[in-house]
Parts: C-alpha cells; structure tokens; sequence
C-alpha cells in the first residue's frame, strides 16, 4: 500500500481512505489510454538508461507511442527495439546544448506530432567534495542536469499547450531535498530543478498543463554502479536499494499518479519517494497555485 497525504487522494475530488494499492492506479491509469488509445506521444528524455529505460518501457506497456532521447543513439536505439508496441522512435540529443535539443523536438513535432507526455530523466553526477571539485564538472552537471531540463520543457511546451491531459514529469532526487555530504553540486542542481518545477507548474496551470517533480531516493543504475555496498548501508536501509526496471515498483507507481490527470487538472505536485524496509512511501506535496 501507498500513504496518502490527505483526506482526499493525491489531488482528487473523491475521499480517499488513505492508502492507494496498485491494482487501483492500473485501472486509473488504463482509464485515461482508453480515452485516447494509442494516441498519446510520451517523450522521455534520458530514456536509453536506468530510471528513464524503466519509464520508456512502463509507458509503452501503457499504450503510449514513445520517443527515446540519448545522447547515444545507439543506446536509444536498443531501448526502443525492446519497448511493447509500435510506432516508438530513437533520437539522439544531448539536452544541454540548445540547438540540439531544438533541432530533435522539431523533429518529433513533424514526424509524431504533438507531444502528451514529457518525462525528463537525462542526469549525470560527478561525486566529490566541493574542495576537489573541478569548475568543468560543476558546469557539466548544471547544463545537463538543471539547464538541460529548462531547455526541454521550452521546447516541448509549444506542443503541449495544444494537447489535451498533457502533464510534464522532472526527475529530481531525494538528496536535492535533503542535501548529502560529497555531493553539493549535483544536490544544487536537483534543488534548482525543484524550484523551476514549482515556478513552471504555475505558470502552465491555467493552460491544463500539469508539471511534476517526482525526486526518488536510491536506485541501482550505472550511474550509482560505482559506490561501494559499504558506503549504501551507512545510509540506505536494508533491502531498500531498488534496480531500475527490476520487480519492485520503484519510481513507477508514483510517475503513473503525476502523469495522469488523478492529481487534477493543472499545477504540480512534489513527490519525494523515500525508502522505508521493502516499501516505497511517495510524499506528495501539492504546489499552490
């Protein structure tokens, strides 16, 4: 089961019990694809590795067509040779720099159309004490991880505006909340990202465009593959170390709740997903209008 943080569910008009199990987010969610089925263009950029592979293949399970951006595109290509379902396209991208991320999202809007779904996931890390940190890496982890977001929501925006229930999705991270010793900058750059969230949640929300940051706590991907197992269990619970696209649901079940329209139409939502045992308990914060 899933804590609900109030006495109506996640942002809905109906009272909710407090809890919210998965069978009842698949049947929210299959409700809003059989309104428009196999119609809605889900973008996941970031989407050939770890947390956005997970999502690629969780929207395409959903009916979405998806549209896979890397930076290597041969990595998007195998992501998308993997996805259930037709009419999936790779493109590479690299989201930090602005002609590129302009040229491939003309791209999208002329062969796919509009887009419904925007899932930003591109992120890299450069652990290190701030005396030890390099200005290259600080900038590295800004452009890509902050800037380049900004810039893909920009750019994807001009079609979203036209889309009925489109709702964007920003990747943060539990340590830009709560911050994390070796890590400044990365924890600026996912801080950064969560004020931008809120910021672009309002300005959208009259527009029906809702704008989400989900900010997980640790998953195992080959950006994490290089900490010892020593160092995760001075911080991570036993057993709450989740692989992504493994059996446990990880980002999956809270990503379904802010893309679909169950937390209202319009504004934004946080959800801080900690580790608690074998469970995920998702944290939703609504952003006020």
């Amino acid at each position: 089961m899933y804590g609900c943080t109030g006495s109506r569910c996640w942002g809905s008009k109906v009272p909710c019990s407090g809890a919210l199990d998965r069978s009842d987010w698949k049947h929210q969610w299959e409700i809003t694809q059989v309104m428009a089925p196999g119609s809605r263009l889900a973008v996941v950029c970031g989407g050939s590795g770890g947390i956005g592979r997970a999502v690629s293949r969780l929207l395409a399970e959903r009916g979405c067509r998806v549209a896979v951006v890397s930076r290597n595109e041969d990595a998007a290509r195998a992501t998308v040779a993997s996805l259930h379902g037709a009419d999936h396209v790779a493109l590479s991208c690299d989201v930090s720099k602005e002609q590129e991320v302009q040229k491939t999202f003309d791209t999208i809007q002329k062969t796919s159309g509009n887009i419904c779904y925007l899932v930003n996931a591109a992120g890299i890390n450069r652990d290190a004490l701030l005396l030890r940190t390099k200005p290259e890496d600080m900038l590295a982890l800004l452009h890509t991880n902050l800037l380049g977001t900004m810039l893909t929501c920009r750019a994807a925006l001009r079609s979203m505006l036209h889309t009925q229930g489109a709702a964007i999705v920003n990747i943060g991270s539990v340590v830009g909340l709560k911050g994390n010793a070796g890590q400044c900058v990365y924890s600026a750059s996912k801080a950064g990202l969560e004020g931008f969230t809120r910021s672009l949640a309002k300005e959208v929300a009259s527009r029906n465009v809702r704008v989400n940051l989900l900010a997980p706590g640790f998953i195992r991907t080959a950006m994490t593959s290089g900490l010892r197992e020593e160092d995760w269990g001075r911080s991570i619970p036993a057993g709450a170390i989740w692989r992504a696209g493994g059996s446990r649901p990880g980002c999956s079940l809270p990503l379904g709740e802010l893309l679909h329209n169950r937390t209202g139409a319009g504004g934004g939502w946080r959800a801080a997903v900690d580790h608690v045992g074998s469970r995920a308990l998702p944290h939703l914060s609504k952003y006020q209008q």
